[in-house]
């Protein structure tokens, strides 16, 4: 087929392809015959996932038709991902286990090599479909999942970097349809009994701490599940694999709470003399700068939701997108003096913001933290959050005689997260709990503080409830339900 060519798609180098590249920009590849290398060209339109100076994916159109594409960009390693990304999709054909077809591979004009994939267009990441509450179908999802990942141990490979992300949904009218991807990071298990059973055991607690923290109390049903298709004889014990579970579960938040202080795909850090700003990606354009650059001014001219010393709350827009600024004042210089020295409450709300993220406890999205500064001073902060609109606890159970069977199962995953997670929130009051369509969400998290020992928790947690009740007359049927509730959740966070 005959190349299309966009004459409006710039020609780049994929050494010089950023975050912030324009699409769509056409690459000059090499393409093997039988008998020469054909000079081609391949049009990407939008980019996936960037890994600077390493690996570019992108949708992309090559010869009209839509694609997958995947470049290897490395100076000195770009051959070998290549290769180990060939290695692995034969693997996974191998193994009789649905990934997108490859259908081209060859080198990129300069350095660097590419593969190409048929684009599955209706296709979606099995991510979107977890659900921060479960659900039939999340269950469902993660139960047909478990037998495709004892289908490859079965086959004796693995998938290293084993996340929700690497597999695709296709719906069609037989029913569900799980594609895997990410050929680079798949291997062969290791020849060595006890390591190939440290391997497996590994990679099972790696995605199973990927979902929500709620979904533990499935945990054994997933097994069961992962055991019978594996034809394993020795798997470590359900209590060995929740273990495992946990400190994956540290080690991920432990990484994206780097990753939320620094530049990386998701996040952009700035800081000088003056100040310290990261914010998400997606909101990096001039306008949202405009609005990080009047932060003061806005709190003042804006609709306020709390006014007090020491926090000032406003709701305004930018780009029609409407979000709340937090900012966290400096009441007097006695008041300073106190706070300039550690992280600013901003910080902390923002660090606990990603937490409950990777824990899949609903808070507003966060978009930004601003810290005004001098040199390494810490002075004003700003909390930048979407805003959701959304009844809040106390106001909705003020006015109305009987809680929601909807809303007390609600509250039950709540407070069971946080059981399950070692988390107090430190002031839970009923207005910093949001009664949203998709389940509760959480605000006012400067306070919130994860516990090492269970003892510390349920002092802590019990403070957390007392405040709680507080919002409801001890005679109101409103109390007498959630105390219900209150009594019926687990009493501890092993499980």
């Amino acid at each position: 087929m005959q190349q299309k060519q966009n004459k409006h798609a710039i020609h780049m180098q994929p050494q010089q392809i950023k975050h912030n590249t324009p699409v769509p920009f056409q690459i000059e590849t090499t393409t093997a015959t039988d008998q020469t290398d054909t000079k081609t060209h391949l049009e990407c339109l939008e980019i996936l996932r960037l890994l600077p100076k390493r690996r570019i994916v992108c949708r992309a159109d090559f010869q009209g038709q839509a694609v997958i594409a995947k470049l290897f960009i490395h100076p000195n390693k770009s051959a070998a991902d290549h290769q180990r990304e060939l290695i692995g999709y034969q693997h996974l054909i191998s193994a009789k286990i649905i990934t997108p077809k490859l259908l081209l591979s060859g080198s990129l004009k300069g350095t660097g090599f590419y593969a190409l994939y048929e684009y599955i267009a209706s296709a979606t990441s099995l991510e979107t479909h977890i659900t921060l509450k479960p659900s039939q179908s999340s269950i469902a999802y993660i139960k047909e999942l478990m037998p495709l990942i004892a289908k490859m141990h079965r086959a004796n490979i693995q998938q290293i970097d084993l996340h929700l992300n690497n597999f695709l949904v296709q719906r069609n009218k037989e029913g569900n349809q799980l594609y895997t991807i990410d050929c680079g990071d798949i291997s062969l298990l290791s020849q060595s009994e006890e390591t190939h059973l440290l391997q497996i055991n590994k990679n099972i607690a790696d995605i199973l701490s990927q979902l929500p923290i709620i979904y533990d109390q499935f945990l054994c049903d997933f097994l069961i599940l992962y055991q019978q298709e594996s034809a394993i004889k020795q798997t470590a014990s359900s209590t060995a694999i929740c273990d495992q579970i946990k400190q994956w579960r540290k080690w991920r938040i432990r990484k994206y709470l780097k990753k939320a202080a620094r530049s990386c795909s998701e996040f952009i850090h700035e800081q000088n003399w003056r100040t310290m700003r990261v914010y998400k990606r997606e909101y990096t354009n001039q306008a949202w700068q405009n609005f990080y650059n009047n932060l003061d001014r806005l709190v003042e001219n804006s609709p306020r939701l709390k006014d007090g010393n020491t926090a000032t709350v406003a709701l305004t827009q930018c780009q029609g997108k409407r979000v709340v600024i937090k900012r966290y004042n400096i009441k007097s210089f006695r008041h300073w003096l106190s706070r300039f020295w550690r992280p600013s409450r901003g910080w902390r709300t923002w660090q606990n913001a990603h937490q409950l993220i990777v824990l899949g406890i609903k808070t507003p999205e966060p978009i930004a933290i601003i810290e005004q500064r001098f040199g390494w001073l810490r002075h004003k902060a700003f909390y930048i959050s979407t805003y959701e609109a959304a009844e809040d606890a106390l106001t909705k159970y003020s006015n109305t005689d009987e809680v929601t069977d909807t809303h007390i199962e609600d509250f039950k995953t709540l407070f069971t997260a946080m059981i399950y997670s070692r988390l107090s929130h430190g002031d839970l009051k009923a207005n910093n709990i949001l009664l949203t369509k998709d389940g509760l969400s959480i605000i006012d998290l400067d306070a919130m503080k994860t516990h090492a020992t269970t003892g510390c928790f349920k002092k802590a947690f019990k403070r957390d409830l007392k405040r709680f009740m507080q919002n409801w007359p001890s005679e109101s049927r409103v109390h007498r339900q959630f105390k219900q509730l209150l009594n019926e959740l687990p009493t501890n966070p092993t499980h």
